[in-house]
């Protein structure tokens, strides 16, 4: 039975799905990543299970041979292919693969069976922040089949059972940027004249900073260090959370709200003058928190996290600050809450 067959299955939020080294773009994570793990097979199923297909809400998104890529995980991204084409061909001997072909297609999705090998058609597609995803494993397992009398062959089959179901709730990638934008109170025409500064900006020792408010997040934290290292070691940071209840909405709104958190800096441990910082969002209903991958990321766990940033005090001399503040303080009493879209430069021409 699958259930057996995929001991200790557990699905949640990827947490550093930002920093993973085949996500070319920030923007691939936003819609966030699924981790899948499960604990490698054992006795004689390992010999007769081939793989297995992962399914998510009903379809079929993706085929895992564990023979060939030899891991108990897979990582559900957003950035889905679309029609995609799985063959592979087995020893029908030995039982062993033979041959593997990954390649778009132009076939309806389905599972096409041959006497050594199958093709898998997927329509591929990611998940969605802020909606509840149901993922589920089936076996792809390989069975001796009576072609003649006294003759076995074997052959791909397709499991029955599918594994226990598992929930997760898809959080997006909190998205931060190193300028923010404010808008300055007044307009040239008719566009809206907005001010670029820093992300944090800061005011002597109190930092704030700015990000996008990750859809399917009910939680969010900073994370702030002096640590050279950039391991964010809970014994080298200091952390503030913002929570508040979910918000049923769907879809949800976009552009996404942004949001801000200010930290006093004196309360980060060290004495360095570099610091770098971090996003993390989550939501609390989900069975499983987050995790990252591989999971010796000790310090990964517990949050869906931004990319890292730096900033550093010894850029901004004392006067440069109080000079800021005063700024700020000035276009506070006609600053509008607005969602900026893009920095391009230290003014932004923003149409009405």
């Amino acid at each position: 039975e699958t259930n057996i067959a995929f001991p200790r299955l557990a699905v949640s939020n990827m947490s550093n799905a930002a920093e993973m080294a085949y996500s070319i773009f920030p923007y691939d994570v936003w819609t966030g990543a699924v981790l899948i793990t499960w604990e490698p097979f054992s006795n004689t199923q390992k010999s007769r299970i081939l793989g297995c297909e992962i399914w998510a809400d009903g379809e079929m998104v993706d085929v895992v041979l564990l023979d060939l890529d030899r891991k108990d995980y897979y990582i559900h991204m957003p950035a889905g292919r679309g029609l995609w084409e799985i063959t592979f061909t087995v020893d029908v001997t030995t039982g062993a693969i033979l041959d593997w072909i990954s390649e778009p297609s132009t076939s309806d999705p389905g599972i096409e069976y041959t006497e050594d090998g199958t093709t898998y058609i997927l329509a591929q597609s990611g998940p969605m922040a802020g909606v509840v995803h149901q993922y589920r494993l089936r076996a792809i397992t390989l069975e001796q089949v009576q072609v003649s009398a006294g003759v076995y062959q074997w052959q791909v089959a397709t499991g029955v059972e599918f594994s226990t179901p598992h929930m997760v709730i898809p959080v997006q990638t909190p998205f931060t940027f190193p300028i923010h934008e404010t808008y300055a109170g007044y307009e040239q025409g008719s566009y809206e004249i907005w001010d670029s500064t820093p992300n944090p900006e800061l005011f002597g020792n109190l930092a704030t900073f700015y990000f996008y408010t990750p859809v399917g997040a009910d939680e969010v934290i900073v994370q702030v260090t002096r640590d050279p290292n950039v391991n964010f070691d809970p014994a080298a940071i200091y952390s503030k959370v913002v929570s508040w209840d979910p918000n049923p909405t769907f879809p949800p709104p976009f552009p996404w709200p942004q949001a801000s958190i200010a930290v006093d800096l004196t309360q980060v441990p060290g004495t360095g003058a570099i610091f770098w910082w971090r996003i993390g969002g989550r939501t609390r209903r989900d069975p499983i928190a987050p995790r990252p991958w591989p999971e010796t990321l000790m310090n990964d766990y517990g949050f869906v996290w931004s990319q890292r940033n730096m900033f550093s005090l010894t850029a901004m001399s004392r006067a440069d600050l109080l000079h800021q503040e005063r700024e700020v303080l000035e276009r506070s009493r006609t600053r509008a809450v607005r969602v900026p879209q893009r920095a391009t430069g230290e003014r932004v021409l923003r149409a009405q």
